[in-house]
């Protein structure tokens, strides 16, 4: 998975693209790999100790921040 993330992201960057939807638990790798001006815009973003429904990937607003998502989706 990391792989194909990193060229994904490095596919969108040289294509001119502002950024990429992706889950907050790649946000900080897609940083540190195409820099602060690459977008990381991240859905599944629950509070803590909110319903998750049939999400497997969620993480609460301030795990996403420390992680460099640009943005959140919160809910659906």
């Amino acid at each position: 998975l990391k792989e194909s993330v990193e060229n994904y992201a490095k596919i969108a960057q040289k294509s001119g693209l502002d950024g990429v939807v992706c889950s907050a638990e790649e946000s900080d790798m897609i940083y540190k790999l195409t820099g602060d001006d690459f977008l990381r815009i991240t859905p599944g973003i629950r509070l803590a100790g909110g319903d998750v429904g049939d999400q497997k990937r969620v993480m609460t607003p301030d795990a996403a921040a420390r992680n460099h998502s640009s943005g959140i989706v919160v809910g659906r």
